[in-house]
C-alpha cells in the first residue's frame, strides 16, 4: 500500500474491566505497515467479585499512566445499587494524577450519570447500547430504541459542554441470550451511535464467542455504513480467540483496541464470558509486528502483577505468565 501519514482518533469499555485502548497514527495499510499505536487501558477494577479499595484503584491507574498508557478508562459512574465496585468514581476521579497527554474518559449509563461525571471534572464519557434486544434489557433496562432515545438527551448535554462522547456496542459476534447476531443489525446500530455524534464506536464480542471469519464478516457490512477511522474492537478471550480477532481487525484497518491489564473483566449479564484481552499481551503483539505502542512493556507487567495481588487472583496474561517462569 502507499505510505501516508494519518492522525488516527485513539481512545476507548466494558463494566467492570480493565482494557486497554490502542490509538494510532498510521502509516500503511495494516499490521504489515508502520503503525503507531497509542495503547491505554480500562481500569474499571474490581473483576466482578471483589471490591477494591479506593487507593489501589488510584495507584493502578497512576501506574498505568507511568507505563505509558495514553487513554486510562478511570472508572464508571453506574448505581452503586448495581455496581457496588463504582461507588467511588467520583474519589478515583478526583484522586488520580492527571499526566499530560492522557486522555481518562469515564463509563456513564445515563443523564445523571453524565451531570454527576462532568461534575467530578470528566472531559469525556463513554456510554454503552448492545446490538441485541435482550441484553439491552438485561443491561441496561430497556429496548435498543429506549436506549438511543437515552443516549439522544446524553450527548446533546455533552455537545454543550464540549465533552466527547464514545459509543460501545455489545454483543456485536454472539449474544448470551439470542445467539448469533446479524452483521447488518451490529451495523445498523453503530450506524446510529455515529449519526448521533460520537466520535468513536467500539465493537464488542461480550463473551467472546467469535472467530476471525466472523469478525471479518461484521466488520465489512459496519465499515460501508461507518469508516474505519471511528471504529474500535473490544474482544473477550473466552474461547482464546481474542488475538486472533484483533489481528483480523487491524488488518481491515481499524486502529483502536481495547483491552485489560492482565486479562481483568467479564460481564456480570453474559454468564461463562472470561476476561478482556489482556493488555501485557496485545503490547507484545504489536511490538512483534513492528507496531509502536510507546508503552513500556515491564511497567505494564508490573501494574497487572500489582492489581492480581489485590485482587488475590492469577493474571490471565499469558505475556506475564511467561516471564514470571523466566
Amino acid at each position: 500500500m502507499a505510505a501516508m501519514t494519518k492522525a488516527l482518533p485513539r481512545r476507548l469499555v466494558g463494566l467492570a474491566s480493565l482494557r486497554a485502548v490502542s490509538a494510532p497514527s498510521r502509516r500503511g495499510g495494516g499490521p504489515a505497515g508502520t503503525l503507531t499505536v497509542r495503547v491505554g487501558s480500562l481500569a474499571v477494577v474490581a473483576a466482578l467479585l471483589n471490591i477494591v479499595s479506593t487507593p489501589v484503584k488510584i495507584k493502578l491507574i497512576d501506574m498505568l499512566s507511568e507505563a505509558g498508557l495514553s487513554v486510562i478508562e478511570a472508572t464508571s459512574f453506574v448505581s452503586p445499587k448495581w455496581v457496588p465496585q463504582m461507588a467511588d468514581h467520583a474519589e478515583v476521579l478526583k484522586g488520580i494524577q492527571k499526566f499530560p497527554g492522557i486522555t481518562y474518559p469515564v463509563l456513564i449509563p445515563n443523564l445523571k450519570g453524565f451531570e454527576a461525571a462532568v461534575a467530578a471534572g470528566a472531559k469525556e464519557v463513554s456510554i454503552f447500547g448492545a446490538a441485541s434486544e435482550l441484553f439491552t434489557k438485561k443491561n441496561i433496562n430497556c429496548s435498543i430504541e429506549e436506549s438511543f432515545q437515552r443516549f439522544d438527551a446524553i450527548l446533546k448535554a455533552a455537545q454543550s459542554a464540549n465533552i466527547s462522547v464514545r459509543g460501545y456496542v455489545s454483543c456485536v459476534l454472539g449474544c448470551p441470550y439470542e445467539g448469533k447476531i446479524s452483521p447488518a443489525k451490529v451495523a445498523e446500530v453503530t450506524k446510529k451511535f455515529y449519526s448521533m455524534g460520537c466520535y468513536e464506536i467500539s465493537l464488542g464480542d461480550t463473551i467472546g464467542v467469535g472467530t476471525p471469519g466472523i469478525m471479518k464478516d461484521m466488520l465489512s457490512a459496519v465499515m460501508q455504513e461507518v469508516p474505519p477511522a471511528a471504529l474500535a474492537v473490544h474482544c473477550h478471550d473466552t474461547y482464546g480467540q481474542a488475538l486472533a480477532n484483533t489481528l483480523m481487525a487491524l488488518q481491515m484497518g481499524v486502529s483502536v483496541v481495547d483491552s485489560s491489564v492482565a486479562g481483568l473483566g467479564g460481564c456480570p449479564y453474559a454468564q461463562g464470558a472470561s476476561g478482556n484481552l489482556a493488555t501485557e499481551d496485545l503490547v507484545y503483539m504489536l511490538e512483534g509486528l513492528g507496531i509502536h505502542t510507546g508503552v513500556n512493556l515491564q511497567k505494564l507487567l508490573e501494574a497487572g502483577n500489582f492489581i492480581c495481588q489485590a485482587l488475590n487472583r492469577k493474571t490471565s496474561s499469558k505475556v506475564a505468565q511467561a516471564t514470571c517462569k523466566l
